[in-house]
């Protein structure tokens, strides 16, 4: 945890605990650390703040509610570093990306999860907190239009980036945004492995 780093805790959901990281220079930074799973479920329940934090032996597999991987999200790892540095190098690959219009503040660059994001361009977190999913892999209509669009969209972001940025950038973005529907499917997988209503997958 970084230095002059101020700690508290809140609960956001059964057995799951949210670690907030407060800074001089910092709105909030919210540190999703862990959360506590029983054998018998292996799934946290109910939202994380649009993060499901799926248990891969000592790691977590974090999906937002699209199907990004937040594990390798250049924006939520500095975040959680707590470096200002590191998310001037952040705003800089979103300026690079098209993402942003400019290079913006650190602190406008903090981001702790779809929770922290005022509107989703998808158009899903709206409608997984409607329906109460913590992605859209566990939700019994998926795929559904919403989510394929957001897949075409996906792969436009990524040919562009692909030819715009590094092949070290590229990577780190490939990781974390253009492999939703790769997450997804092996979020639904699971999600239908688990339900007694086979039918409804």
């Amino acid at each position: 945890m970084p230095s002059g780093c101020r700690l508290t805790t809140r609960w956001s959901g059964r057995g799951c605990r949210e670690f907030f990281c407060y800074q001089p220079w910092f709105r909030v930074v919210s540190v999703l650390v862990g959360c506590v799973v029983s054998a018998a479920t292996p799934l946290s329940s109910g939202p994380l703040g649009g993060i499901l934090m799926h248990m891969k032996g000592e790691s977590m597999l974090q999906l937002a509610f699209c199907g990004d991987d937040c594990n390798f999200c250049p924006r939520y790892i500095a975040t959680q570093s707590g470096s200002e540095e590191q998310l001037k190098e952040v705003a800089i690959l979103w300026k690079k990306a098209g993402w942003q219009e400019a290079i913006v503040s650190p602190e406008e660059m903090v981001c702790y999860g779809c929770s922290s994001v005022s509107r989703c361009v998808y158009g899903i977190k709206e409608c997984a907190l409607e329906k109460g999913v913590e992605n859209c892999g566990r939700c019994q209509d998926y795929p559904c239009e919403k989510v394929i669009k957001a897949f075409e969209r996906t792969e436009v972001y990524a040919r562009k980036c692909q030819e715009i940025c590094s092949q070290e950038e590229y990577e780190r973005l490939q990781r974390a945004f253009f492999s939703k529907k790769e997450n997804l499917d092996r979020a639904n997988r699971d999600y239908c492995s688990r339900r007694t209503d086979m039918m409804s997958c």
